[in-house]
């Protein structure tokens, strides 16, 4: 939110529905990501999400605060990254199943959601 409303100046009700969003359509969109994932395999669908995540925040980066910029941001926040965060998480987590042992499965779980927790409170 900060980042949409010091850079864009967006308002802060505007910029939380942006944000609501962009999370709400994680959701959405794993649903047909969900069927993909399945067809072409957990290699390939983490590498999709990766790169569209990372085409997403190189367009934040390099997008400004002009009607064309303002537009881009849109389409990062709205299409690009929530499909390829939609693409990376249930891809971490059929990894985790699929990849571990049962000896060690709720080990490596424990590590995985303590690993994002301590990336959201450095980011």
């Amino acid at each position: 939110v900060l980042y949409l409303t010091q850079e864009f100046a967006y308002s802060d009700v505007k910029a939380g529905a942006v944000f609501g969003a962009y999370g709400a359509l994680i959701t959405a969109y794993g649903i047909g990501t969900g069927l993909i994932i399945d067809r072409i395999g957990v290699v390939k669908s983490m590498y999709s999400g990766v790169i569209l995540s990372l085409i997403g925040r190189l367009i934040m980066l390099l997008v400004t605060a002009s009607t064309a910029g303002q537009a881009m941001l849109l389409i990062a926040l709205i299409i690009v990254l929530p499909i390829g965060n939609s693409f990376m998480f249930p891809t971490m987590m059929i990894a985790i199943r699929r990849y571990t042992v049962k000896k060690n499965r709720n080990f490596v779980y424990g590590l995985f959601y303590t690993t994002m927790i301590i990336a959201i409170f450095v980011s």
